[in-house]
């Protein structure tokens, strides 16, 4: 019926996951058959805590992100109250973001009245709520009973007989065996140990600790399974990995998800800041060098074939040494200022976008040709022509200045020079600011265009940064030819043929470089340079995946698409709660 509402409550290891994905499975057999029934969706509600908003845009949002469902669909059907929404984890919320999170359910169930909604919590969390949910109705998922563990140890033979015995004889043992979850896992590690094995002193807390060792210990001796790793650095790993996760509030770790914030101190965030500076630097120069030297091999070739002779390949090693410096020290900046690395997974176009950005770019390009029409003055300045005709200009001033009053002639000539050099400058600025704001403004609004996104259904490990990687290189040769023919044949109308083509040979490098660094080239050195600060600060080992894959071989992850989620919430607070040395 339209409306209803159901809060499931349980402890942990109950399963109250299992009985919303059981209804889940119900609820989409009725809707194939009947398909003006509303449509059952899945989320986690942990996620709704990375950026707490009205849970209407948090839906539409997890749709794009969980179903690829575009925001203008997802925002009609949740509108129209076309869904069914079963949510998950609130108790995986923060402790200091939980009520907030239940005032943001309740408002969104006042405003929406006829959406049916379900939501999971631990029952001990729930009544630590400042307010209650408003919904209609409440189950709570009991323990398991006396009767129901031992039909179930029965049926795995006399392997349980001693853990039988055991839960006989200890009130602690059993328990902790009324959980599903637990009494799972103790069939699976304590099949043909003895007593002493099994019963050990102490508290409830420490038998679960103990459950858990024993649990570790059994999935490194698993029968068909590589020792690719250490017990001591699986569990170092692992540990961290737990700590990270909880502090970000994450149930599903992807490796291209991976953060600067996630270094646990802020001295090791700056260093890290730092050492991309450098390394985006030196690469930068690297870079520039040898394009310097290519160019300079190009020009060459260009003169000779004109039978011209000149000094290209220095005057190009020269210009791509200031390059590579101009390069280095920019994405020397983007590491250094930007925050979250945002890998760029897909390209689109959009018309509207690029329009926008031919206005910004026009500005910006206007700028920074003003800049360096400047520098282009000044090196003018130097040559050869111009000190020529200064040098004529001054003679023949000097030969006309009065003979009796030397100091009032070259008081005016200085004054002659200075206005005649400052009309130069302005001409000279004004040409190249319009050379370069209609540069700028065309390829900044061409690459404006492409808008690069996320891809939320992974499929492999770190596909992420792999697509980032990709589109760079796509990107980059792109936009190196785009830019280079527009300013090539700017340049080339301003001036002559030669000017043309040598400029648009170093614009149209600058501006694919410029497209590769922003269209994922960014977040790849940014990736690579963080991944091996944590392998070198022993946080995570190089090889990630062959390292999440081999804990998924022992069933202490699950891998889901491309990403990674431990296989139940204990065990990552098991993880999480233990000491990082």
């Amino acid at each position: 019926g339209q409306g209803r509402t159901l809060l499931i409550l349980g402890e942990p290891g109950s399963g109250k996951t299992i009985t919303l994905l059981k209804l889940a499975e119900d609820l989409i057999t009725r809707t194939e058959n009947d398909a003006s029934q509303p449509v059952p969706v899945i989320f986690n509600l942990s996620s709704w805590a990375r950026k707490p908003q009205p849970i209407e845009k948090w839906l539409v949002q997890e749709l794009l992100e969980k179903y690829q469902i575009p925001k203008a669909l997802g925002k009609k059907w949740i509108e129209t109250e076309g869904l069914l929404l079963l949510l998950d984890g609130l108790d995986e919320v923060k402790v200091e973001q939980r009520n907030a999170c239940v005032q943001a359910l309740n408002q969104f169930m006042q405003s929406h009245g006829t959406t049916e909604c379900t939501v999971c919590c631990r029952i001990e969390d729930y009544k630590a709520l400042a307010k209650p949910l408003m919904l209609r109705n409440a189950i709570c998922i009991q323990p398991l009973t006396p009767e129901q563990i031992d039909r179930y140890i029965d049926q795995a033979g006399e392997q349980l007989s001693t853990l039988k015995m055991a839960l006989s004889q200890h009130q602690e043992l059993q328990e902790l065996a009324t959980s599903p979850l637990i009494l799972s896992i103790m069939s699976l590690v304590y099949q043909g140990c003895n007593l002493n094995e099994i019963v050990q002193d102490g508290e409830p807390t420490h038998y679960r600790r103990s459950l858990f060792d024993a649990y570790i210990d059994r999935m490194f001796q698993r029968r068909g399974t590589t020792q690719l790793y250490s017990r001591q650095k699986t569990r170092h790993w692992l540990v961290w990995l737990a700590q990270r996760m909880t502090d970000a509030n994450q149930t599903v770790f992807l490796i291209e998800r991976l953060q600067p914030n996630w270094l646990p101190n802020r001295g090791q965030r700056i260093r890290f800041r730092s050492e991309s500076s450098i390394f985006g630097l030196i690469g930068g120069l690297m870079f520039g060098l040898m394009f310097g030297l290519m160019s300079g091999l190009v020009l060459e070739l260009f003169f000779l074939l004109s039978n011209e002779l000149s000094n290209g390949l220095i005057v190009a090693s020269i210009f791509g040494l200031i390059f590579g410096l101009i390069f280095g020290l920019t994405f020397g900046l983007i590491a250094s200022f930007f925050g979250d690395i945002q890998p760029v997974e897909t390209l689109s176009w959009s018309w509207k976008v690029a329009w926008k950005s031919i206005k910004f770019g026009s500005l910006n390009g206007l700028i920074f040709g003003l800049i360096f029409g400047l520098i282009f003055v000044i090196v003018g300045l130097l040559g050869e022509q111009t000190d020529r005709l200064i040098f004529g200009l001054i003679v023949r001033l000097i030969g006309e200045l009065p003979i009796d009053e030397p100091i009032v002639g070259l008081i005016a000539l200085m004054f002659f020079l200075l206005i005649v050099g400052l009309i130069a400058l302005m001409f000279f600025l004004l040409i190249f600011g319009l050379i370069g704001g209609l540069i700028g403004g065309l390829i900044g609004g061409l690459f404006g265009g492409f808008r690069g996104s996320e891809i939320y259904q992974k499929g492999k490990p770190n596909q992420g940064i792999h697509r980032s990687a990709r589109n760079a290189i796509i990107l980059g040769l792109i936009f190196e030819l785009i830019g280079g023919l527009i300013s090539g044949l700017i340049i080339g109308l301003f001036f002559d043929l030669i000017n043309g083509l040598v400029g648009g040979l170093f614009l149209g490098l600058f501006f694919g470089l410029t497209a590769a660094l922003i269209g994922g080239g960014s977040a790849f050195i940014r990736h690579i340079a963080l991944r091996l600060m944590l392998c070198r600060k022993g946080y995570s080992p190089w090889n990630y995946t062959r390292f999440l894959n081999d804990c998924t071989d022992r069933l202490f992850l699950q891998k889901v698409g491309g990403g990674y989620i431990f296989v139940h919430r204990m065990l990552l607070e098991y993880f999480a709660l233990m000491p990082f040395e």
